[in-house]
């Protein structure tokens, strides 16, 4: 009983190190490198000397950030309101449809967040196809750069970089 319990905590622990590890390197490092700066004052563009003051806590109660601060949780409640009001009635009616309608209204909900990719997609071709700008701008570099070589005395390059 003792050895697989230590086997199923170094399971555990191979499994949870990488994420771990990650969560730490890249959240909670920056987070506290920015929670030691906001201890600090600035002294030039870019740079931020440690002094262990709280007058940036201080500024953070004056009238103005407490206003755009109210503003905010003003804001995000009325969306979240908003949210309820819309969504939670289209959830009960996916949730009670037909299983045939069910598919329908979810690919309804699913469809425009869709857009993105669609509209991402077409701009890639519109840069990438064979008259699109990168090759273009491939081909106008080519001539210049023969038409320089040319203007140097020395044998242009073929007609086509394709």
């Amino acid at each position: 009983m003792e050895q697989s319990w230590k086997n199923a905590k170094a399971a555990f622990a191979a499994i949870a190190l990488p994420p771990i590890a990650w969560l730490i390197l890249f959240f909670l490092a920056p987070l506290a490198v920015i929670w030691a700066y906001s201890f600090g004052e600035n002294t030039g563009p870019v740079t931020i000397d440690l002094t262990g003051t709280f007058a940036n806590y201080a500024r953070a109660l004056e009238p103005l950030y407490l206003q755009i601060f109210w503003k905010s949780i003003v804001v995000a409640g009325i969306t979240t309101l908003l949210c309820l009001v819309v969504g939670f009635p289209v959830a009960l009616a996916i949730a009670f449809a037909s299983p045939k309608t069910k598919a329908w209204l979810l690919l309804a909900i699913m469809l425009p967040f869709w857009t993105n990719l669609l509209i991402r997609t077409f701009a890639l071709i519109a840069v990438l196809r064979e008259q699109g700008y990168v090759n273009f701008t491939l081909d106008w570099l080519w001539t210049s750069t023969s038409d320089l070589i040319t203007m140097a005395g020395m044998q242009p390059l073929p007609n086509s970089c394709r």
